[in-house]
């Protein structure tokens, strides 16, 4: 997966959100960021990404942002959902 944008969640949140992605046909992944926990994806249709932003409560940021010494997969955990 190339990844291209995120949205940082709290570790308590982490399980919902991941619910409700299921729903969802997007492959994601969740990776560590210092002292928080980031979702991963890469680029999305438009209809997609508002889903997103409604189960996010929030606008996305680029990936590419991140520091590469900050990135640490945590149980690279990928999800690809046929819905």
């Amino acid at each position: 997966m190339e990844k291209s944008l995120y949205f940082e969640v709290g570790k308590c949140s982490l399980d919902q959100i991941a619910k409700k992605l299921e729903i969802l046909p997007v492959e994601y992944q969740i990776e560590q960021i210092e002292d928080f926990t980031i979702v991963v994806f890469p680029d999305l249709p438009v209809r997609v990404y508002v889903e997103l932003r409604k189960i996010f409560e929030k606008d996305c940021l680029p990936y590419s942002k991140v520091k590469p010494s900050l990135r640490r997969s945590i149980s690279c955990f990928h999800i690809n959902s046929t819905c």
